[in-house]
């Protein structure tokens, strides 16, 4: 059997061990529709989330969907059902003094003025302003926050929310300065009311706005931007919300559409929304429409009633709905808002600054899962491809150094015959004398060192 040269053997583990180190970002460079359900076995720290067949009601994944957890303010998805429902598109806001003084962020509005009903409707989806809030809040409730409340107990019911939601904030509060402690509401209810968002003909194009301009009564020129990032990094995306507050952590509804079909996903207390929301749509819309794994079917909602699946027996809506085991978490300890030191950013309205959002803070966005990203991620793994290359090169260079080096210290063979006598010469002068201990006259000659002369060792004189 042949014998593998070290140098050789080496050379190929680095190239093993390179590809074992890329692997992963070619992984990451395939089509959107490949997820497989083996994808979400590692979703990472995730509260609760379910994800939905918007057209079927059809829930094919979750996990806790059925607990109640604070969800910050994805509660404006359920304030905007109450409004488009209880006040007319023409409608003007009046704003108090209970509105105007909410937390950041909030649009600045001034007690005292009228603002319009949509203008105030888009400043509350898009940012999450929870002044305006507050104040279309009062206008359903006839100038009366509890009588919000009992319009949100009115639109639970309506929707056939199964889990006992405790809704109370218009905002998604749960601080001091929320209304008793805030809401809580289990994920799977949560989806229901996205789904009636969807299909509420005024409220589904605010969700699907990235961009709103207006004058506000001042006649200040106002323009606000979505927090809804996917609206721009996940093709398809249609809208719903963002939340954030620090009982709540961060959370999302979003939904998609894709060849005809419409998936949506509620996230509750997920760090890593922006990377889970994605890749449960992925997996959603990999799903054949006829195999889907069907684990709960949402009642129908008003304008969105579920469709059958042609050829599979369908699951009666609600029917494997199980007892609701209700988790209330406690109330955090510590009541200081998360924004109790105010940080300037940019300006919602032109000239005007606001603080970071509790129910919004900005959250880091990855990178574009389009083709830009592809390209992104193309050119890093060239780039580690490129540097093992590198590496496996100058390692070769150096083992063929180490190796001619070791060559040049080896002496050649000396054979007899190559030695020329003549050229041998010895001096008596080069010896060194000692004396026998048995005859002072027995002289035994003894070199103590050698250098070479004409190829040959010499004895020379210590």
């Amino acid at each position: 059997m042949p014998v593998i040269p070290r140098d050789r053997l080496r050379n190929a583990l680095l190239t093993l061990l390179a590809a074992l180190l890329v692997a992963p970002w070619f992984g990451n460079i395939t089509a959107a529709n490949a997820a497989t359900p083996a994808s979400l076995s590692d979703l990472g720290q995730v509260g609760a989330y379910v994800l939905v067949d918007v057209d079927t009601g059809y829930v094919l994944a979750s996990s806790n969907e059925r607990t109640l957890l604070p969800p910050a303010s994805l509660t404006k998805v359920l304030t905007g059902l109450v409004v488009t429902k209880r006040l007319a598109k023409d409608a003007k806001i009046p704003v108090t003094q209970t509105a105007a003084s909410m937390p950041a962020r909030k649009m600045g509005m001034t007690p005292g003025t009228l603002w319009n009903r949509d203008d105030a409707l888009y400043s509350m989806m898009l940012a999450s302003a929870n002044d305006v809030s507050y104040a279309l809040a009062e206008a359903t409730g006839n100038g009366d926050i509890k009588g919000f409340a009992t319009q949100l107990d009115v639109l639970k019911s309506r929707l056939n929310m199964a889990d006992a939601p405790i809704l109370q904030d218009p905002s998604g509060l749960d601080d001091q300065f929320s209304v008793n402690g805030g809401n809580r509401i289990s994920a799977r209810d949560l989806a229901i009311a996205g789904r009636a968002a969807l299909a509420d003909p005024q409220l589904a194009p605010i969700m699907a706005t990235t961009t709103y301009n207006f004058a506000d009564p001042a006649g200040t020129q106002r323009s606000i931007t979505n927090h809804n990032k996917m609206l721009t990094s996940y093709p398809g995306t249609t809208g719903l919300k963002t939340g954030f507050t620090k009982a709540a952590g961060r959370s999302v509804m979003v939904s998609a559409t894709r060849e005809g079909r419409s998936m949506l996903v509620v996230l509750l207390d997920t760090p890593g929304m922006w990377d889970v929301a994605p890749r449960l749509l992925d997996y959603g819309f990999s799903l054949p429409i006829q195999q889907q794994p069907i684990v709960d079917r949402l009642p129908s909602v008003p304008g969105r009633p579920n469709v059958d699946i042609p050829g599979v027996a369908n699951l009666p809506e609600a029917a494997a709905i199980a007892e609701a085991t209700t988790v209330v978490p406690s109330q955090p300890t510590d009541a200081t808002p998360t924004d109790a030191t105010p940080t300037t950013v940019a300006a919602v309205a032109i000239g005007e600054a606001v603080t970071l959002d509790r129910n919004d803070a900005p959250v880091p966005v990855p990178a574009d899962r389009g083709g830009l990203g592809l390209l992104v991620r193309g050119l890093a793994a060239v780039v580690v491809l490129l540097l093992f290359a590198v590496a496996v090169l100058r390692t070769r260079v150096i083992l063929r150094k180490k190796r001619r080096s070791r060559n040049r210290l080896v002496p050649p063979a000396l054979h007899l015959d190559d030695i020329d006598l003549t050229d041998v010469q010895t001096d008596f002068d080069d010896y060194e004398f000692s004396y026998n201990a048995i005859s002072q006259y027995d002289v035994v000659a003894t070199p103590t060192a050698v250098k070479p002369v004409h190829g040959i060792k010499k004895p020379t004189r210590s």
